[in-house]
């Protein structure tokens, strides 16, 4: 199950599906990379028994992690290792640790912790005070954008989940969400384009059809000004 939805922002009750999944002897496999930028992640309160995340959806570098709830699980899962002895984690190994990268993931993560000025603590407990500050800001900056999207009538807003994280995809009518995030990209606005076959959601509600959509994101550093600038260029491509 996905934690969140880094194209509609959508976020399900994770912990509600892992109890029924468990109630059946399941086991529960939970995408936390579209949250993990904007939440703080907790595997218990998940209830998740593996938990994947990707550093560069927070600004880290190109590396993934599966975390394991019980490290036997691991032989469950066929092993990718050229070695044939192999055991535990190194068995979905293919080749050496990249330690730059490692060392760059530690850094992303300290930058994380280091968003609120008065944290204190462990860097898991800094991690938790400055990702709960970061929340309360982006939630206001996110009020006020999708306030003003739907002040837009030639924009429609894809989705409109009650828990979700600051991240959504729109259309607009007749142009291509490659014109429009090339409309916007010569203005310094970094948007992301969806189009046919690149989501299944968006692919299911036919949006690849009319030309894909535009998805963006808030950042820790996003202000105020970007979200009305933005509104400014959408606005004047829709009048």
């Amino acid at each position: 199950l996905t934690a969140a939805s880094s194209i509609v922002g959508s976020a399900p009750d994770v912990r509600v599906v892992a109890d029924r999944v468990h109630e059946v002897g399941g086991l529960m496999v939970v995408d936390a990379a579209g949250a993990a930028p904007y939440a703080h992640i907790d595997m218990d309160d998940l209830s998740a028994d593996i938990l994947t995340v990707n550093a560069s959806a927070w600004g880290g570098p190109q590396i993934g992690a599966l975390v394991f709830r019980d490290p036997s699980q691991l032989d469950r899962i066929p092993s990718m290792s050229l070695d044939p002895n192999a055991r535990g984690p190194e068995r979905l190994e293919v080749g050496g640790h990249q330690y730059a990268l490692l060392a760059g993931l530690v850094t992303s993560v300290d930058f994380l912790a280091s968003l609120d000025d008065e944290a204190t603590g462990t860097r898991r407990e800094k991690l938790i005070t400055s990702i709960s500050s970061m929340q309360d800001y982006q939630d206001r900056l996110f009020d006020r954008l999708t306030r003003q999207l739907d002040n837009l009538p030639g924009v429609m807003v894809i989705g409109r989940a009650e828990s979700r994280v600051p991240t959504l995809s729109f259309t607009i009518p007749g142009l291509p969400a490659e014109k429009v995030a090339a409309h916007l990209a010569d203005r310094r606005i970094a948007t992301v384009t969806t189009g046919r076959g690149s989501s299944r959601l968006l692919d299911s509600l036919g949006v690849g059809e009319e030309g894909g959509a535009v998805s963006i994101g808030l950042a820790p550093y996003t202000t105020r000004y970007e979200i009305d600038q933005l509104v400014r260029e959408l606005r004047a491509m829709t009048e």
